[in-house]
């Protein structure tokens, strides 16, 4: 009997030895699995890192050109003011007697070489206003075209398997 009892425990013993050495394999293996989960975690959190980097530096030049946008819009605003006030002084000029009698007002022959040249360059201001106001707003809408194709393209490198990631960018 004691024999009997001592194989059915040495039985036992080795049944445990089994399942001691079946359950390290599944911890290596699990092991395995955790740093290989881990690695992969850490990948994508430097991905998510990078997609931050990434939208940080196109927020700034977003910002940087809203701000020279506005700077822009501000110059062609005194720019057009300036030329409307060109336009109402023309508009006074404009009358042929009050441009012959500004002229032959003049003291001197000077002053009305003086007056006739300060009349050409007027106009060729009023011009050359002309010509930067439409040169700026020009550009202000080829700036404003850049800005959604920024947004765009960082959208388009983005995958079903990282819309999380961008959702929680979002938040």
């Amino acid at each position: 009997e004691y024999e009997k009892e001592k194989k059915e425990l040495f039985k036992k013993i080795q049944d445990a030895d089994a399942i001691l050495k079946d359950t390290r394999n599944e911890i290596k293996s699990s092991e395995g699995e955790l740093r290989a989960l881990n690695q992969q975690i850490y990948t994508r959190q430097r991905y998510i890192s990078n997609l931050e980097n990434e939208i940080n530096f196109l927020n700034n030049d977003i910002t940087d050109l809203n701000d020279m946008t506005h700077a822009l819009q501000r110059d062609m605003d005194t720019l057009k003011a300036e030329y409307s006030r060109m336009v109402y002084v023309t508009y006074k000029l404009n009358n042929n007697y009050n441009t012959w009698n500004f002229i032959f007002t003049s003291e001197s022959y000077n002053q009305l070489m003086m007056r006739l040249h300060y009349l050409r360059e007027f106009n060729n201001v009023r011009k050359s206003q002309v010509i930067k106001i439409n040169q700026l707003k020009e550009y202000l809408e080829k700036k404003k075209i850049v800005i959604p194709v920024s947004y765009t393209h960082l959208r388009a490198h983005e995958t079903d398997s990282y819309l999380v990631c961008r959702l929680l960018l979002e938040k």
